[in-house]
């Protein structure tokens, strides 16, 4: 990809050249494509994940105007400003905290989490710091930034931390789409590692609600790394479920 718009470098462009460079490179019909999957209020251009790789690290390398540019009107540039955040080696975690909850309140969409907030660089040293504000954020009203905060719970699935986690989810407000998807998401993923615990969350948990529920046995039934016997199990689970409550989904 040329880093260059209208015949100016694009680290020096303005808002709008920026935007014409991002026109210019996108794709009207993945535009179209993305826009029924991601459900944003924000302009998208359809650029594609290499394209957004290959101009995060162009980015990252450069003194750039990115962060001048409004921060809810154009899913791409929203999406950049993340990323350079969270891909930043030499800024401090304490500051990049501060940074990712401002951008956090500027985003609408499912996307924006996922795609910045499972990449956050941090060193060793810090790690409690970021899984302190993990648990902080996953408790935000706006289901977004809760979300985010789970997000970053997924890189802390281990020994030390998977106990204080269900103990955050046993107090979150369910009933919000993206925080209960977020939430089942990591329960089908734990139940590869850590069966016995996320089958006693699971059960146990006085709040968490029977969407989250089903729908966590429901993902980890889709995984090739859970076995048939677990499977049929978490099947009858989900049938006893919804035979109890009636649901449909």
């Amino acid at each position: 990809m040329e880093f260059i718009v209208n015949g100016v470098e694009l680290r020096e462009a303005n808002y709008i050249e920026f935007c014409d460079f991002l026109a210019k490179n996108g794709s009207e019909k993945k535009a179209e494509f993305d826009a029924k999957i991601i459900k944003t209020a924000m302009k998208i251009y359809g650029l594609t994940a290499k394209q957004i790789a290959e101009l995060t690290k162009y980015l990252l390398n450069c003194d750039s105007k990115l962060f001048d540019y409004p921060s809810d009107k154009i899913y791409e540039i929203t999406l950049l400003q993340g990323l350079v955040v969270v891909k930043n080696k030499n800024t401090a975690l304490s500051e990049k905290l501060i940074e990712i909850k401002n951008w956090a309140k500027n985003i609408d969409n499912w996307a924006h989490v996922d795609c910045v907030l499972s990449k956050v660089y941090c060193p060793k040293k810090d790690r409690n710091e970021l899984f302190s504000f993990a648990l902080r954020q996953a408790k935000e009203k706006d289901e977004f930034q809760a979300r985010c905060g789970i997000i970053i719970l997924f890189s802390f699935m281990s020994d030390e931390y998977i106990a204080e986690i269900f103990k955050l989810f046993d107090g979150l407000e369910y009933g919000r789409y993206y925080v209960d998807m977020a939430v089942a998401w990591f329960c089908a993923t734990a139940l590869i590692r850590y069966k016995n615990e996320t089958l006693l969350f699971l059960e146990n948990s006085e709040k968490i609600n029977d969407f989250t529920y089903i729908k966590s046995l429901q993902k980890a039934r889709e995984s090739y790394r859970i076995s048939a016997e677990d499977k049929a199990y978490y099947k009858t689970l989900i049938a006893e479920k919804r035979k109890k409550k009636r649901i449909c989904f």
